[in-house]
């Protein structure tokens, strides 16, 4: 058995072998629907502690490994998030393999609390995307660039004062949603109604207050 179908077969008997014999109707349930349907072509796994991207375009059989095994796959954004500003619908490119760790000062907290405002005039700073999730005791903030699935992970955990920082991809993402944040705060913090858009036939802009204040990188 190949295909869907296959990969079907074996994630059901991969969760047999962990917690026994599963229900009929569950069974079908797993066999009827499909679970790449609802996956985006971006998104995370986090595997044993570690988080790491998959991107269907740039790797389609690790994103369909992922997709079915038993690991979880983050695909919600945070509460009150708003969506990001899309690039052109340019093809994907292959992702910049260069992988690393460091730390930062700036609590991941303060870009997981940003209010719509923070998260529109980020979004169109950037053109990038930026969510949030809680797990346990930790708050991670996930920053991606979908059109080269690189991405950048920032994790709070209680009791420190520097935050692990993961990147894959030359491009420092979480620096660059950090600064775009601090610069909406020296705005003044400006709420989502206050942002506007002007459409042309040769693209859009983002502006604060007046068309004659565009939002710029």
């Amino acid at each position: 058995m190949t295909g869907t179908a296959g990969r079907i077969e074996r994630m059901i008997s991969d969760i047999t072998a962990l917690v026994g014999d599963i229900p009929g109707p569950v069974r079908a349930a797993f066999q009827a629907m499909p679970r790449h349907l609802f996956i985006p072509p971006v998104a995370l796994v986090d595997e044993a502690g570690m988080t790491a991207g998959i991107d269907r375009h740039a790797d389609p059989a690790a994103w369909m490994n992922a997709v079915y095994s038993d690991m979880p796959i983050v695909t919600q954004l945070a509460d009150g998030a708003v969506p990001m500003m899309m690039r052109s619908q340019r093809p994907a490119t292959t992702p910049d393999d260069r992988r690393g760790e460091h730390t930062t000062t700036v609590d991941p907290r303060t870009i997981a609390a940003a209010p719509a405002g923070a998260n529109l005039a980020m979004a169109a700073i950037t053109g990038l995307g930026c969510y949030s999730y809680r797990e346990d005791d930790t708050c991670r903030v996930v920053v991606t660039d979908p059109p080269t699935g690189n991405w950048s992970v920032a994790t709070w955990r209680p009791g420190r004062d520097e935050y692990t920082v993961r990147q894959a991809g030359g491009r420092p993402l979480w620096e660059e949603a950090v600064d775009a944040y601090f610069r909406w705060m020296s705005w003044g913090e400006p709420g989502r109604d206050r942002f506007g858009m002007t459409v042309t036939p040769k693209g859009q802009q983002v502006w604060l207050d007046t068309p004659e204040r565009p939002v710029t990188p």
